[in-house]
């Protein structure tokens, strides 16, 4: 499986998620209480970009007063992970319908209904790379199931093992 490097926004507690998500909690793949979502950038600033879009910054002091970790994630991949991208959607191949502008409308029903059919169905996957609705031209890892955390330079022994790192601490953009 080939390796690639990730990043992401974070608080101490959720670099990886290993349980369910709290009542509030809701992303661009999953709806409040779905099982754990992962979501990793595959460009280091794309990040930065998905907390300004999640928390509406409008101006740049918005976004300046914004701190958060950032991690660095290594993450094994499948030799050919699933790819859901303007193509695909276009083409209708995917495991549900939906457009190119779904991927990343600002309304995410359509992406939180395309994950819960790769849930429910055991032959399609559970690592998804899609285009990010923050950052054009970006892509993003999402991992429908839960992980753990372990340290960076460590091989992980299982599947479930992600290595992680924080590589700055109340950054801001």
């Amino acid at each position: 499986m080939p390796e690639v490097v990730c990043y992401r926004a974070s608080s101490y507690r959720t670099p990886v998620r290993s349980r369910r998500h709290g009542p509030d909690s809701a992303g661009r793949y999953h709806a409040p209480g779905s099982p754990p979502t992962q979501y990793f950038c595959l460009h280091p600033l794309t990040p930065w970009a998905e907390v300004i879009r999640n928390q509406r910054c409008e101006t740049v002091e918005d976004a300046l007063e914004t701190r958060i970790a950032i991690w660095a994630i290594r993450l094994a991949l499948p030799a050919r992970p699933t790819t859901i991208d303007f193509d695909a959607a276009d083409a209708g191949n995917t495991v549900l319908p939906i457009s190119p502008q779904d991927l990343t409308d600002d309304d995410p029903t359509i992406c939180r209904a395309l994950a819960q059919a790769h849930r429910e169905d055991r032959r399609a996957a559970t690592i998804l790379r899609v285009p990010s609705a923050a950052l054009p031209g970006t892509e993003n890892i999402v991992i429908l199931g839960a992980r753990r955390m372990i340290e960076y330079q460590t091989k992980p022994m299982r599947r479930i093992h992600v290595p992680a790192a924080v590589g700055a601490v109340d950054a801001r953009p």
